[in-house]
């Protein structure tokens, strides 16, 4: 009898033992919880700022690039040791246009225009685009606006959005055309403010 009740004794002091480290383990299971709970949010508000900084530097890098044009297939060294001279009076000559009134700021990439003045940007790609064909010494020149990687990467995602506008529509927008489509009974009006380079 006394071996059972000491049997009995030392299986609840192991049943007690084991209760109270069950309820030291479920403590610590809590506060990992409520630690993951709270880094969890955190995470989530990191998150969020780190894409609106993401947001903000690729709008400033594009706003960077707005009176940029990117040449392309222009010998190196075509332009001489003036740059600027040199593409105002080519540029004027071939897209057929008058002088330019203000001159160009370069980089070197390829070949990277910048303007001063925005609407003459936009004059001189309206010109190439009216032209078409666009040559130096019978070299085969063309202008791109020069474009941040994000851009690319959305205007891949909007070429199958866009071949079906083509399809539906047999029309092309242009940059900055006003367009104003019929499908079944409804006026469609949208604007197309993406260059097709």
């Amino acid at each position: 009898e006394k071996k059972k009740t000491k049997t009995a004794e030392e299986t609840t002091k192991q049943l007690a033992d084991c209760t109270s480290r069950i309820g030291e383990a479920e403590e610590r299971v809590s506060a990992v919880e409520d630690e993951c709970c709270f880094l969890k949010g955190k995470v989530e508000e990191l998150e969020k700022r780190n894409k609106a900084l993401e947001d903000k530097l690729f709008d400033m890098e594009t706003r960077s690039r707005l009176n940029n044009i990117q040449v392309v297939g222009l010998p190196e060294g075509a332009e001489g040791p003036d740059p600027c001279s040199f593409l105002e009076s080519w540029l004027a000559d071939a897209l057929d246009m008058g002088p330019l009134r203000s001159p160009l700021v370069l980089e070197r990439a390829p070949l990277i225009m910048r303007f001063l003045n925005y609407k003459q940007k936009v004059a001189v790609m309206n010109a190439a685009r009216k032209k078409g064909d666009i040559r130096y010494k019978n070299i085969n020149v063309q202008l791109y606006n020069d474009l941040a990687t994000e851009v690319h990467k959305q205007r891949k995602q909007y070429k199958a959005v866009r071949a079906q506008l083509l399809i539906t529509y047999l029309c092309t927008p242009q940059f900055g055309e006003t367009s104003i489509l019929s499908q079944g009974g409804q006026i469609l009006i949208y604007i197309y403010q993406i260059q097709n380079h």
